[in-house]
């Protein structure tokens, strides 16, 4: 008997089947207004819409040995300018992503962040003890969760590089000011907060991207409060508008 061998699933019906709304990318006009307004595009070998006609001539193959789709930083200047509401930035470029990802093709600045993010919870490879160390000299005492055990109204959501950054903690000690002017009864996660993987995410890493929100789900679900704030844009896009999709909803 002649065994058939099984017909490999293409990059693209990949694409189209696991990213959001993927089977917009088939409306694509190839009118090149993405490609056009890319801050990076007139760098990439394969900008959005040529990305596009590759991937549907199942030549994705080319795309794998450049740097390409690392140039994308997610700004989706291309998602809204598209014509046909293609979801660029959130589906084609982050999935293309995790494409490079499986084919070890990381850059290896981010290959280090996203290794330091699922060891330490963190992309600078921080120990999460030394998270609230920024806080260590102010008064009154900033309010750590696990420490003082008692509802608060507001919980911040510090962030990693106000964390941990020498020349952003001074954004989380102005902040820490207005908030006790304002006599604003609040509290941070400490040692318990992880990076919101928002980044993660968007660099391809769907999975880690999941272990580090979760992580964050159980530490919010410890303590009583009214609702979350937070300076960092990233975490309030994931927490905001990923986060529900895992079942952890909060007030933001």
């Amino acid at each position: 008997m002649t065994t058939i061998a099984p017909v490999e699933q293409s990059i693209y019906d990949k694409i189209l089947a696991a990213a959001p709304d993927g089977e917009r990318l088939r409306l694509c006009l190839q009118c090149g207004n993405c490609s056009g307004i890319c801050p990076f595009g007139y760098l990439m070998a394969y900008p959005p819409h040529r990305l596009i006609a590759y991937l549907r001539a199942d030549r994705f193959k080319n795309v794998l040995d450049t740097d390409t789709v690392w140039m994308c930083v997610s700004c989706y200047a291309c998602t809204e300018v598209c014509p046909s509401d293609i979801p660029l930035t959130p589906g084609l470029m982050t999935s293309a992503k995790e494409e490079l990802l499986l084919a070890g093709n990381v850059p290896s600045e981010l290959q280090s962040a996203l290794e330091f993010s699922q060891r330490y919870g963190n992309p600078l490879g921080e120990s999460p003890r030394k998270r609230a160390d920024w806080a260590k000299d102010i008064q009154p005492e900033v309010k750590i969760m696990g420490k003082v055990r008692q509802p608060v109204d507001v919980l911040w959501f510090v962030g990693d590089y106000p964390s941990y950054h020498p020349r952003v903690q001074s954004i989380a000690k102005a902040l820490t000011k207005v908030l006790n002017a304002l006599g604003v009864d609040f509290g941070i996660l400490g040692p318990e907060e992880y990076s919101d993987g928002d980044s993660q995410r968007l660099a391809g890493e769907r999975g880690l991207f999941e272990m580090l929100a979760e992580r964050n789900g159980m530490a919010f679900g410890k303590y009583q409060f009214n609702e979350i704030i937070t300076t960092d844009p990233h975490a309030y896009n994931a927490i905001k508008n990923e986060y529900p999709g895992l079942g952890i909803s909060y007030p933001i």
